[in-house]
């Protein structure tokens, strides 16, 4: 009788226990990235936000109208003041939209003077960036709706100037 001393393959409980481990393996990656991805996120949101608003003082110089800012059901609304109505109407600009919608795993929230403001319905905006080049100061932050610590801020200065920053 011949003893066979080699074997020709792996036991199902040795193929088994290595797939657990690529599994565990692959999962602690994921999740580890998954913080990437959504700090990557929430910054390319902002980043967006940041350059639309930072556009919107020289949008106002030149179409010489007053164009204002609301924020209600997750979303930017522009608006224009009409002389003629004496009413704010959507102001679609250059962008062709009189609102952002922000994505559902992002959350913003403005803050006039201190204190956080909503227009909701009411046709009328929280902020203004005036013709004049002037706007009303303000501070918006855009953060992660999963993740508190993900955030950014855009916020003007004492000269009127947009700026953007990190959440600490």
């Amino acid at each position: 009788m011949i003893k066979n001393s080699h074997r020709l393959g792996f036991t199902l409980i040795e193929v088994l226990v290595v797939m657990v481990i690529i599994g565990i393996l692959i999962r602690a990656a994921s999740v580890s990235l998954s913080g990437v991805s959504d700090k990557a996120y929430v910054e390319s949101e902002a980043s967006y936000i940041y350059k639309l608003l930072k556009s919107m003082p020289e949008e106002a110089i030149l179409a010489k109208k007053e164009i204002g800012l609301g924020i209600s059901n997750n979303s930017l609304d522009f608006l224009e003041y009409n002389e003629k109505t004496s009413q704010w109407e959507p102001y679609k600009g250059a962008t062709g939209k009189s609102n952002y919608k922000l994505d559902e795993s992002v959350k913003a929230e403005l803050e006039i003077e201190g204190n956080n403001v909503s227009s909701g319905n009411s046709g009328k905006p929280a902020m203004v960036f005036y013709s004049s080049g002037e706007s009303t100061p303000f501070t918006l932050r855009i953060m992660s709706k999963d993740d508190a610590t993900i955030g950014f801020t855009i916020r003007t200065d004492k000269s009127d100037e947009i700026i953007f920053e990190e959440k600490k």
